[in-house]
């Protein structure tokens, strides 16, 4: 819940931060913010990134698909609205649970595969009640489905190396490579379009500054090390269902904190999410 819960205002901080610099800027700036707090946890907690050698290609795995995810969805948001972007998203705890049976063993029964797709789709109708254009094109379609199944894929790998890695292990490797990964993005847009200079500039912008803070702190730390200590304690399809919980709560703080529409379809929707949630996580454990 806490994961859902930061997660859910990072759709507010995105728009925040939109307003003082490019997307390449907030998904660049989020990962610095987030390397600048990361030493500060890993010396309160006592912790080391290194790893046994053996083991980096794992490690490469892991962020590579949760930074290879980001990317993506960045392209597809190009050419796509981000209420389409957020309908590809509410689909990954569908392929989570569909991953999961095959790559880990879990058992899904009828209750629980009814639950999953009710969740989907009641994410997807509280999308589609809301105000915005739904512009799509199928290059970005297609991003935003390989960003979606990255994102899956992540949450799979996560479970499965869940003994090998400590969950802020893999928060700590996924902050610097994608600090480097995408400082390097926006150095590359910057030369492209004739303009090294300014690299800084966003910052200035007291709501970019804040809102690429929350996204950095918030959205990458705190939200990467409470989903990873939750795939490791709980089955993935269990765990997948509050990727959900969180595009309800960005709706709903929508509604509440900018006063967008927000509808009795809304809340409907959300009472369907919830309510989905505790049953999966309320039944016995799926492994064999």
């Amino acid at each position: 819940m806490t994961f859902a819960v930061v997660v859910g205002f990072a759709f507010i901080a995105n728009k925040a931060a939109l307003t003082g610099g490019g997307l390449y800027d907030v998904l660049t700036y989020r990962f610095l913010f987030a390397l600048l707090v990361l030493p500060a946890v890993l010396l309160i907690r006592k912790i080391s990134l290194r790893i046994p050698k053996k083991d980096i290609p794992a490690m490469v795995l892991l962020c590579s698909t949760y930074n290879l995810f980001l990317f993506f969805q960045l392209i597809g948001l190009l050419s796509c609205s981000t209420i389409i972007s957020a309908i590809f998203f509410a689909t990954a705890p569908v392929f989570i649970s569909l991953f999961a049976v095959p790559l880990l063993g879990e058992r899904l029964d009828t209750v629980r595969i009814l639950c999953i797709l009710a969740g989907a789709a009641a994410v997807i109708i509280m999308i589609f009640n809301g105000e915005g254009t739904r512009e799509m094109t199928a290059a970005g379609a297609f991003w935003l489905a390989l960003s979606t199944l990255l994102s899956a894929s992540h949450s799979i790998l996560t479970r499965v190396h869940r003994g090998k890695f400590q969950p802020i292990v893999i928060t700590g490797w996924i902050i610097i490579s994608g600090a480097v990964f995408f400082t390097a993005l926006l150095l590359a847009d910057r030369i492209g379009g004739g303009s090294t200079g300014g690299f800084f500039t966003p910052l200035l912008n007291p709501a970019f500054f804040l809102s690429s803070a929350y996204l950095g702190i918030g959205c990458i730390l705190i939200s990467s090390a409470t989903i990873n200590y939750t795939f490791r304690i709980l089955p993935a399809a269990k765990a997948g269902i509050f990727n959900n919980i969180s595009t309800v709560i960005s709706i709903l703080a929508g509604g509440i904190i900018l006063h967008e529409p927000l509808t009795i379809v809304h809340i409907i929707c959300a009472a369907i999410v919830i309510g989905a949630a505790v049953v999966i996580n309320g039944r016995k454990e799926m492994q064999p």
